[in-house]
């Protein structure tokens, strides 16, 4: 999953695929942990974000190629998650990261 983040067609469905795994025992895997397979692969891809969004290596790329990298389809929509998601802008997180809130 790690390696695919950037695949915005990643899903439970496409893992289950790879996997050789029918979509109900991907979900079977997740049960006992803190987020339902879904929500870990949104919460993995933000999480490459706020990594990205500091790396000085990936300094000359905008946020929003940055989010387009990691599976997201909208800018917009990346921005605006994020900062419901961690109380902070991508633009203010990469200027000066501060520890965020907790994730949702």
């Amino acid at each position: 999953m790690q390696d695919n983040l950037g695949d915005d067609q990643l899903c439970v469905a496409s893992i289950a695929a790879a996997l050789r795994l029918s979509e109900s025992h991907v979900h079977r895997l997740f049960r006992n942990e803190p987020q339902p397979s879904a929500q870990h692969i949104w919460s993995e891809r933000f999480e490459a974000c706020k990594r990205d969004l500091t790396t000085p290596a990936l300094a000359g790329l905008s946020i929003g190629a940055i989010a387009f990298l990691r599976g997201f389809k909208s800018a917009t929509h990346f921005s605006r998650t994020f900062h419901e998601r961690f109380g902070v802008s991508p633009r203010d997180y990469r200027q000066k990261p501060c520890p965020p809130r907790a994730s949702a």
